[in-house]
């Protein structure tokens, strides 16, 4: 056990902290990063589409709330590749009118909130007789 180290923030908890929300409840969360996410036509219409489509979002929110969790930008891929496959991700409202989140735009905002995870490697100096030098 490490008792030294504090645990990493996750996405949720920096999100909320870069957008100033105080309020750290999932629900929050969620609804705060789709509205951000969501086309801006498809965030227009939200409320008249689930009113005739429940589910059209279902595929979204899943992906938002397995986001929720993320310490680190290279957890991303495994949670892009789950919504890609996702039952609900399908179909002429999500691929053609783009009735969905931007993919895009979720990166964009990952890579704000979560820190680099490239390391600095150490240069190797060189000197006049060509001969490393650290």
């Amino acid at each position: 056990m490490n008792l030294g180290q504090a645990r990493p923030m996750t996405f949720q908890q920096r999100y909320l902290e870069l957008r100033g929300l105080s309020d750290d409840s999932p629900d929050t969360f969620s609804q705060a990063l789709l509205r951000e996410c969501l086309y801006p036509h498809a965030r227009l219409l939200r409320g008249l589409l689930l009113y005739f489509e429940p589910k059209l979002f279902s595929a979204d929110i899943d992906l938002v709330h397995a986001l929720a969790s993320l310490t680190r930008r290279s957890q991303l891929n495994d949670c892009l590749y789950e919504h890609s496959h996702h039952p609900h991700n399908r179909g002429a409202a999500r691929k053609t009118f783009r009735l969905r989140l931007s993919v895009g735009k979720l990166q964009r905002i990952l890579n704000d909130c979560m820190p680099s995870e490239r390391r600095e490697i150490p240069r190797r100096h060189t000197n006049a007789a060509n001969v490393v030098v650290n």
